[in-house]
C-alpha cells in the first residue's frame, strides 16, 4: 500500500493536499492501480448517537418530501361556489318543472274550451240553441 508521509508533510507545512478525486468523486490513491483494492479508500459504517434536541434547534428536521399539502383557500372558495351553483341549478330546475307543469295544465284547458267552443258552435249550426248561454258547461255540451 502507499504511504502518505510525503503528502501528510506537505500538508503540514503548505495546508494543500492532493485528493486526486475522479469525476464521480471517489478518492484515488494511485493513478495507475495494479490491483482494484489500491484504487478506494474504505469508510466504515458506524452508528453515531445525535442529540436531537440540538439538531431540531440547529436545523429544520420535519420532513416535507412526503407531507399532505394543506388546502389552500382558493380551493375551499372554488369549492363553496361549486356547492353554491350546484343549489343555485337545483332550485331553477324545480322552478322549471314547475312553469312546465303549470304550462301543461293550461295548455289543457286551452284545448278543452277550443273543443268545447267547436262543438258548441256545430250544435248552433244544428239548431240546438241560438247562443253559447244556451247549453250546458259539462261535456258533451248538451241544451240547458
Amino acid at each position: 500500500m502507499k504511504s502518505f508521509d510525503k503528502e501528510i508533510k506537505q500538508f503540514l507545512i503548505e495546508g494543500t493536499f492532493n485528493n486526486n478525486l475522479d469525476d464521480v468523486g471517489n478518492i484515488n490513491l494511485f493513478t495507475d492501480p495494479i490491483d482494484i483494492n489500491q484504487r478506494y479508500i474504505e469508510f466504515g459504517l458506524n452508528n453515531y448517537l445525535y442529540n436531537n434536541e440540538q439538531i431540531a434547534s440547529l436545523y429544520d428536521v420535519e420532513i416535507k418530501e412526503f407531507a399532505i399539502p394543506k388546502p389552500i383557500s382558493i380551493i375551499n372558495d372554488i369549492d363553496n361556489n361549486t356547492n353554491q351553483l350546484v343549489q343555485e341549478n337545483e332550485n331553477l330546475r324545480n322552478q322549471l318543472n314547475a312553469i312546465i307543469s303549470a304550462d301543461n295544465q293550461n295548455s289543457a284547458s286551452a284545448v278543452i274550451d277550443a273543443s268545447k267552443d267547436i262543438i258548441i258552435k256545430l250544435r248552433i249550426q244544428l239548431n240546438e240553441g241560438k247562443t253559447s248561454d244556451d247549453f250546458s258547461d259539462a261535456f258533451p255540451y248538451l241544451k240547458k
